[in-house]
């Protein structure tokens, strides 16, 4: 399969196109900063790009199987990459027909209020109050598309190899918790294949 990923300079980026080269996926990556990847490997891509141009992204997604965007940004900065970022992207998979789309979200969205723990509630309502508002209007523009999309809501991220053990659901049972990068990774290139979670957005927690 041929995978876009977006954010691959990130942490969870890295750890999805990492995934995807291990499942045997020819991936591209488009990015500001090519040497900020630190992956040579023959089927990866590296394009040098901002998501936020139209052409960059068009040229990006024309001949690509899928997409993973793991978009986002540091707390303090209020830029609606996610949001922004995504109607650029949806347009492009529209355009060139590419209608697989998995996007990382994260509980604390709106959505996940009503069952997310008092640590997340209170980040959401201070230090994390933007990027989350950002999220909400992401989940927005994809829902409303006709595309095949998923959309992960991981819980607080932490780094470390993948441990394969980890719980999905999206019946309000994950609260809070942790789950590792890797595994988020994991999970988000065997759905490329499985398509268990089509069009609907699984929270994930570490075991």
């Amino acid at each position: 399969m041929r995978v876009l990923v977006l954010g691959a300079t990130g942490g969870t980026g890295k750890a999805i196109v990492e995934g995807c080269l291990a499942a045997g996926h020819d991936v591209r990556a488009l990015v500001r900063r090519p040497d900020a990847v630190g992956i040579a490997n023959d089927k990866l891509e590296i394009v040098k790009g901002d998501a936020l141009d139209t052409i960059a992204v068009g040229d990006a997604v024309r001949g690509m199987d899928a997409v993973i965007s793991s978009l986002g940004s540091r707390p303090w900065r209020s830029d609606d990459v996610c949001s922004k970022g995504t109607a650029v992207l949806l347009g492009a998979m529209t355009i060139h027909h590419v209608s697989r789309l998995i996007v990382l979200s994260s509980v604390g969205v709106t959505a996940t209020l009503p069952y997310a723990d008092f640590m997340m509630r209170t980040a959401r309502a201070t230090i994390l109050r933007g990027v989350m508002a950002d999220k909400d209007r992401m989940e927005s523009l994809v829902m409303a598309s006709r595309l095949e999309w998923v959309i992960v809501r991981p819980v607080m991220l932490t780094n470390g190899a993948a441990t394969g053990k980890y719980r999905v659901a999206d019946d309000t049972s994950i609260p809070g918790g942790s789950v590792t990068r890797a595994d988020v990774a994991t999970f988000c290139v065997g759905e490329l294949d499985k398509r268990e979670w089509t069009r609907k957005s699984p929270s994930i927690v570490g075991e």
